[in-house]
């Protein structure tokens, strides 16, 4: 887990979703009661294999939704591949129906335990940034959660105008702090995403796997949680 090259990091970038925050219930468990309700009885395995299949291969893009029109008609899409993944796409009208008015009452953001442990870690050592694939109401999500008063600043795709993995958000952010790549770690908990991306302009990136979802081999640092960051960084 020891690198040489982290001893030049001078900042720390977080994702925020699957990094710093979870989102509780996990939306597969949230899909299968909704889909209970419509006697639908799908194994919860079968469920979550459809959501990581879909989310990887139509991840949300905010910078290009303008309005709640948008973000309601990509959830009509996101949530006819669901149906299609499960083999029950002729239903797919009414389980968009139901999630897309129930699915907002039922989730909210939840601290990691191991976010404060690195956070207080970190906080007196280091500027600490959040670079997020995120609508506009990434601040509100920090301070809701009592997250803010950590970072120096919060950076939305949504506001940059690209996603994650696209190397502009990341030069778009590095442009607005005024600092090297070389000089920053990235922390996220996707691959592709946060640590493909991320390497691409410079960074140096550390892929957070709780689930243990990756294998060993991966071409990364790989670390379990966040509370090991501030002793890899102070070694």
């Amino acid at each position: 887990m020891s690198d040489p090259s982290l001893r030049r990091i001078k900042y720390v970038v977080f994702d925020c979703g699957g990094t710093l925050v979870d989102l509780v219930p996990e939306k597969w468990e949230c899909a299968h009661t909704l889909l209970t309700q419509l006697d639908l009885d799908i194994p919860l395995p079968f469920i979550q294999q459809a959501y990581r299949t879909v989310e990887f291969a139509m991840p949300q893009k905010s910078s290009r939704e303008r309005d709640a029109g948008d973000r309601v008609a990509y959830y009509d899409r996101f949530n006819r591949m669901i149906c299609i993944q499960l083999g029950i796409e002729s239903k797919w009208k009414r389980v968009n129906a139901l999630f897309q008015k129930q699915f907002p009452k039922m989730v909210q953001w939840r601290v990691f335990s191991d976010t404060w442990l690195c956070l207080e870690d970190l906080f007196p050592k280091l500027p600490l940034y959040v670079l997020a694939n995120w609508d506009r109401h990434l601040p509100r999500v920090l301070e809701k959660n009592k997250l803010s008063s950590y970072f120096r600043a919060a950076f939305a795709s949504q506001d940059l105008g690209s996603e994650k993995p696209d190397p502009e958000i990341f030069r778009a952010f590095l442009q607005r702090v005024g600092i090297d790549a070389e000089a920053c770690l990235y922390v996220g908990n996707e691959y592709l995403a946060d640590v493909v991306g991320s390497r691409a302009c410079g960074f140096h990136p550390v892929l957070v796997d709780r689930a243990g979802f990756y294998p060993d081999v991966a071409d990364c640092i790989k670390v379990k949680d966040l509370s090991v960051l501030a002793t890899m960084l102070t070694r």
